[in-house]
């Protein structure tokens, strides 16, 4: 029995020792020495970073247009039943903590209501409740002057939100719109950005059987608010064309213009109107555009092309401003020194791809193209998941909503990141990864639907599928 006791006492202590022993080696961290498991299905990819001397600066601060659907501001044109005042309170906290963006507004359309309805006779309440909210929020105000008091387009004197009320003014009319804006502009000192008109709707010209956009009237238009808004308001920005620019695949489109990206073409006819409005301007602060990822399709049963909304796409937006930067400054004033913004934005995911990290994709070829905004359409979404075009910035301020969207975070983190005046720097990326780098800072978007191995500079981060992340640089 003794032998029997001495030998479990012995069985017990080297039992003891083993514990220990494991005890401290995890207190030392021991576990961390463990090889990860193996994601059989992860892809993988690096981003190199050149820091050697920046490739650009950033000038951008993201931006929204306060629609009809914004806080419900119009619930009748929004189509959506009711407002949750928890809900809305919320979505204003979520706007206000984004930091420093650029919010729209239209002066007329779009919940907005009728600044003119007869001649002589304003009404700019709408316009200014929607500018309180902006200024509450850490907006900078921008108003596009558009669109046309339904008398001036030929409607009824007294009439609002006709179907004439998106048509071009009359000719005749011209200059009551043009003292309109420029008693918007007095009234709004704060106002510093004035977009002239939307899309160049109401201006879809049939020239024989080549349809074009009437940009000769536009620009006419346009010279004429120009100069009435700088005879009260000098310091106003104000901005144009603001014409779609559309692309096709290629070979399908009516009208090609050879500028090329992935698989699609851009239709001549936006860049047209860019080009007379540049010669035949009187004066301009910014150039303004309107574009996507997507294609326009002859056949709307088509399929749509494999590029079509994909995360190749997104160099649509760089490759315009370029074709712009690329004309001749004597023949076309401002093309290589007026600021460009966005002044809608949509990126559409493409197949396989999704909503939140197709927007941060498509932002990259944007910033480092020198634009200084691009606004999305809307800043509130629908439901749960706050789907926009594609996303907004928060979901619908119905019950238990207002929250942020995925996006709202990315548009969070450039702000804070990539503020107009960061040094970005050129980045060599392979595989399926995104990249937007400063000194500190790189944004990286997984355009994969499977967890990835990014290996940054040579140190290992994980994304999850689809995720966008900001990480240290070095």
């Amino acid at each position: 029995m003794k032998r029997i006791s001495t030998w479990c006492q012995h069985l017990m202590t080297t039992f003891i020792v083993i514990c220990i022993a494991i005890a401290e080696s995890f207190s030392r961290g021991a576990y961390a020495q463990l090889p990860a498991p193996a994601v059989a299905s992860s892809p993988a990819a690096t981003v190199k970073v050149d820091g050697s001397a920046p490739v650009g600066i950033s000038h951008f601060l993201p931006g929204y247009t306060f629609d009809q659907c914004t806080l419900r501001a119009d619930l009748a044109q929004c189509g959506r039943k009711g407002i949750d005042a928890q809900a809305a309170a919320a979505a204003r906290d979520v706007l206000s903590g984004v930091g420093p963006h650029y919010a729209n507004v239209q002066l007329y359309g779009w919940g907005s209501s009728n600044p003119e309805p007869e001649p002589g006779k304003f009404d700019l309440s709408s316009l200014r409740a929607r500018l309180d909210i902006i200024r509450e929020t850490h907006g900078t105000p921008v108003i596009t002057l558009c669109c046309s008091p339904d008398w001036m387009a030929g409607g009824d004197v007294g009439s609002s939100y006709s179907k004439l009320m998106y048509s071009f003014p009359k000719p005749e009319h011209w200059d009551a719109y043009a003292e309109l804006a420029a008693r918007v502009a007095a009234e709004n000192q704060d106002v510093q950005y004035f977009q002239v008109w939307n899309e160049l709707k109401g201006l879809y010209a049939k020239d024989g059987s080549f349809q074009r956009w009437d940009y000769e009237s536009y620009t006419a238009f346009y010279n004429k608010v120009f100069d009435a808004v700088k005879r009260v308001r000098p310091d106003a920005k104000i901005g144009g064309p603001y014409p779609p620019i559309r692309a096709w695949r290629i070979g399908k489109g009516p009208s090609p213009s050879g500028v090329r990206v992935a698989a699609l073409e851009i239709d001549r006819r936006g860049l047209e109107a860019v080009e007379y409005w540049l010669r035949n301007k009187r004066g301009a602060d910014f150039i303004a555009l309107d574009g996507s990822n997507r294609t326009r399709e002859p056949d709307s049963n088509a399929p749509r092309n494999e590029f079509d909304g994909s995360y190749e796409a997104c160099d649509v937006f760089a490759k315009v401003v370029d074709w712009i930067r690329s004309l001749d400054e004597r023949e076309y004033p401002g093309a290589r020194s007026l600021p460009i913004a966005w002044s809608e934005w949509y990126a559409f995911p493409g197949p396989g791809g999704e909503a939140a990290s197709s927007m941060a994709q498509c932002l990259i070829p944007t910033i480092r193209s020198g634009a200084f905004t691009a606004m999305i359409w809307g800043a509130e979404g629908h439901g749960d998941t706050g789907q926009s075009f594609p996303l907004g910035l928060w979901t619908g301020t119905v019950g238990g909503g207002g929250k942020p969207t995925d996006f709202y975070f990315i548009a969070r983190g450039l702000i804070r990141h990539f503020p107009p005046g960061t040094r970005l720097y050129r980045t060599e990326t392979q595989g399926p990864v995104g990249a937007l780098s400063s000194d500190r800072t790189t944004m990286l978007v997984n355009q994969t639907s499977s967890l990835l191995e990014v290996r940054l500079n040579g140190r290992l981060i994980r994304l999850k599928p689809h995720e966008v992340v900001f990480a240290a640089t070095r």
